[in-house]
């Protein structure tokens, strides 16, 4: 099976947009979709109450209740650890995905041989360098998304590169599909911090660097308490 995971903190407008037409493009698909509410204020809970999202057996709703800031990789993380399949495909709240771009993403795990599939559209730059397709067993080795980064800024990238280094197969698919337009302000808005997200990208590649140059290939996490699909908290 494949799990799409979504993390989010104040997306609660794209997500309205984005998740019930994910549902209805790969309604008949083999695939679950792993949505991590990182702590949001804006009604996130609520609506996924009201709206009825959790009809769909295919739908996981992660609740994590004790962030004041988003964090990027960490959030990631957790969707992505709460997924069930044996394939994990980021898939950011603002990002759409169709039928072709799912079958590309099964042909290239058909085999059982991994790697990493990156599934942005051509001429980057759109908001879709975050749809990375992954196999499990290569994610949890390589220690997933690098917490130790700044809240935001080339952890996508970060990821691919030290699957790379690990030798791990890639492809890059450049499909041209639907992404909700972002500014950068809104993007940090609510990371906390006090620097620009051009600069927080630009330290979190120096770090990658580094990190790459010293084979350290595996970053680790600390686990949090969340709740799925309104059961009790459990760490993860």
């Amino acid at each position: 099976m494949i799990s799409l995971c979504t993390s989010c903190m104040g997306r609660l407008d794209q997500l309205k947009e984005t998740l019930p037409a994910n549902l209805r493009a790969l309604q008949e698909a083999n695939v679950e979709f792993v949505l991590v509410d990182y702590n949001s204020k804006d009604g996130l809970e609520d609506w996924i109450k009201s709206s009825r999202v959790l009809d769909d057996p295919r739908v996981v709703y992660v609740r994590e209740r004790n962030a004041q800031t988003f964090h990027m990789c960490k959030a990631k993380n957790l969707a992505h650890l709460a997924a069930g399949g044996e394939v994990l495909v980021n898939l950011d709240a603002d990002n759409f995905i169709d039928r072709k771009l799912l079958t590309e993403i099964e042909s290239f795990f058909s085999d059982l041989s991994g790697g990493v599939l990156h599934c942005c559209n051509a001429g980057w730059g759109q908001g879709t360098c975050g749809r990375i397709a992954i196999d499990r067993a290569l994610f949890l080795q390589l220690g997933g998304y690098d917490e130790s980064f700044w809240p935001m800024g080339h952890q996508d990238l970060d990821l691919i590169q030290r699957a790379k280094a690990w030798g791990a197969r890639f492809k890059l698919v450049e499909k041209q599909i639907g992404a909700i337009g972002n500014s950068k302000e809104r993007s940090v808005a609510l990371t906390g911090c006090d620097v620009s997200y051009h600069e927080m990208n630009m330290r979190n590649r120096q770090l990658m660097l580094a990190k790459l140059a010293a084979k350290q290939l595996v970053a680790s996490r600390q686990q949090v308490p969340v709740s799925v699909n309104f059961g009790p908290s459990q760490m993860m």
